[in-house]
């Protein structure tokens, strides 16, 4: 009769329970899910105040806020006008120390943008108010407090006066409700081109990212407003060889027509 040595059977015992183990803790999880989102919403919203900026201990604080903007297309640069037509993807990033929790299963939860605090950054450059193409009604919040609000917006925003093939234009952020007290830009605010826009007629060029401050001009506020201006270089991309053809043989035609309607003319 064959019989398992002690090492032999220490092994399959300890494998055994590893299994066991393995399974309550699926069945754990599965369990577990609702409950522990029900705690991390009545946790983290008690008393919480949408209306405060997410400052702890001290106050007044500025709540450092990232932004990501890419330029996703340039729909039309108007030369006349100077307004660039174009469309971005907008991605606004903070920390709000309120709404941190231990995750166990849980990593992240979503939102409305009406439950939290949140940011004040219009792009102050613009024509007319940006259409919304895509913007998901929540945010996402991460276990650690960080909040992340994505859009993608078509935008009309204006350039610098200019009579060359290059327009200066910028995308320029920033708040006129909130000071630098309350809100400022944080260190990670990038400014990239998508990949997708090779055959577009114009030709982005980012020339680079500059931080300013205005002075508070709206009463009872003292201080400044923090900006950021997103530049690029928009080239227009035109074939000027077939161009100077077309309006040549267009000229050729008329003269043509012309000398034929001349000649016809002295006939008679």
């Amino acid at each position: 009769m064959f019989q398992f040595s002690g090492t032999y059977s220490i092994a399959l015992a300890s494998l055994g329970f590893l299994c066991f183990i393995g399974t309550q803790a699926q069945t754990l999880k599965q369990g577990d899910y609702y409950d522990e989102a029900g705690q991390i919403f009545t946790t983290i919203f008690h008393k919480y105040n949408e209306r405060i900026n997410p400052v702890k201990d001290v106050y007044p604080k500025a709540v450092p806020v990232n932004l990501e903007l890419t330029l996703v297309h340039v729909l039309d640069m108007d030369d006349q006008k100077n307004v660039l037509d174009s469309i971005i993807d907008l991605r606004i990033s903070w920390l709000d120390p309120r709404l941190f929790w231990y995750a166990y299963i849980i990593k992240h939860i979503t939102v409305n943008i009406s439950t939290v605090w949140a940011p004040d950054v219009p792009i102050l450059n613009i024509v007319a108010a940006p259409q919304v193409l895509i913007n998901p009604r929540t945010l996402v919040v991460n276990a650690t407090g960080d909040i992340f609000w994505y859009q993608r917006l078509r935008t009309q925003t204006l350039c610098e006066p200019s009579d060359s093939m290059v327009k200066l234009c910028s995308f320029k952020f920033g708040s006129r409700q909130l000071t630098t007290n309350q809100q400022d830009f944080g260190e990670n605010v990038t400014f990239d081109v998508a990949d997708e826009m090779k055959d577009s007629p114009w030709k982005p060029t980012v020339v680079g990212i500059e931080r300013h401050t205005q002075p508070a001009y709206h009463q009872p506020l003292i201080g400044n407003y923090s900006e950021v201006h997103c530049l690029l270089n928009v080239t227009a991309i035109k074939n000027i060889s077939n161009g100077a053809s077309s309006r040549y043989m267009h000229v050729s035609s008329l003269v043509t027509f012309m000398s034929i309607y001349g000649i016809a003319k002295f006939t008679f």
